[in-house]
């Protein structure tokens, strides 16, 4: 996992969590692990998770690669299964990606030349997770671009 994945997962957390969102979720805590795993009673609050994703590379300009990183923000809670709950949470995860893609969040660590390139929500209504389990489960995957220098060969 690289360095700069770490610090726009560490930005994107820092930045949900010091962002406002409509009630009953004005104030959250989002934290970047490696897995979102939480089960079980860890579900009665909201947990966010921000998980760094895949990697690609791809040569931009002279001299440097175009480093597109892929991170998650999982949103799960448990849930009654009605409406109302599984409403508000649906209108939050559409607020963070509405936040993230129009630059709402301030995140002062972002690395400088991290740029917003793309998201995709996936919200998670199966009936093994939703049903049976009760856990509302969502996932906004968000892609930023990051060029950087070529390394030089060494013992060369």
């Amino acid at each position: 996992m690289s360095a700069t994945a770490i610090e726009i997962c560490d930005a994107l957390a820092a930045g949900i969590t010091a962002k406002a969102f409509s009630s009953p979720y004005a104030s959250v805590t989002a934290v970047r692990r490696y897995v979102p795993d939480y089960e079980g009673t860890d579900l009665k609050n909201l947990k966010i998770s921000v998980v760094p994703g895949g990697v690609e590379t791809e040569r931009s300009a002279r001299g440097q690669d175009l480093f597109t990183h892929e991170i998650l923000v999982v949103l799960a809670k448990l849930v009654d299964g009605s409406n109302t709950q599984i409403d508000a949470l649906t209108k939050l995860a559409e607020e963070i990606l509405d936040a993230i893609r129009s630059d709402l969040l301030t995140m002062p660590t972002m690395p400088a030349n991290a740029r917003y390139f793309g998201a995709m929500m996936q919200t998670s209504f199966d009936r093994d997770s939703l049903t049976d389990r009760r856990v509302f489960l969502a996932q906004i995957s968000v892609t930023y671009r990051v060029p950087r220098d070529h390394v030089a060969p060494t013992g060369v």
